[in-house]
C-alpha cells in the first residue's frame, strides 16, 4: 500500500515546472485545555520528487519503529526531519513550536500528505 501512495504521490508532482506548483498553507493550533498556547500559519513545502521519496521512506520507519517493542524510539528525531523536509522553518522557528507544537505539527503534515493521495 505504501508503494501505492508513494506512485501515486509521484504522479500528482510536476518538479519541472515549479510555477504550477501550489504551495499549501495550514493552521498550527495547540490547545493547553481551552487555552490557545501556540496559533500561527505554516507553508508546506511542495516537495520533489527526491523529497517524495525520503518522505515516504521517513513514514515507513516510522510506522515499524511505531509498531515495534519500542514505540518512542527516536519519535523526537523522525518528527523533526519530516517538519525539516515538508517546511521551510528554521531551526529557530521549529523550536519555538515548543515539543507539542512539533508533535502536532507533524500530525498535520502526514494528515495533509494522505490527503494528496
Amino acid at each position: 500500500m505504501q508503494i501505492y501512495h508513494l506512485l501515486h504521490l509521484c504522479l500528482l508532482l510536476n518538479p519541472h515546472n515549479k510555477e504550477e506548483r501550489v504551495k499549501k498553507k495550514i493552521q498550527l493550533v495547540v490547545k493547553n485545555g481551552k487555552k490557545t498556547i501556540l496559533d500561527r500559519e505554516v507553508e508546506l513545502k511542495d516537495l520533489t520528487i527526491d523529497e517524495i521519496c525520503e518522505y515516504e521512506d521517513l513514514l515507513i520507519e516510522h510506522t515499524s519503529v511505531v509498531n515495534s517493542e519500542q514505540p518512542l524510539a527516536n519519535i523526537y528525531s523522525r518528527t523533526l526531519k519530516v517538519i525539516r523536509l515538508a517546511t521551510n522553518l528554521s531551526d529557530h522557528e521549529i523550536k519555538d513550536l515548543g515539543r507539542e507544537g512539533r508533535m502536532e505539527l507533524f500530525r498535520i503534515i502526514v494528515d495533509e500528505s494522505e490527503k494528496k493521495s
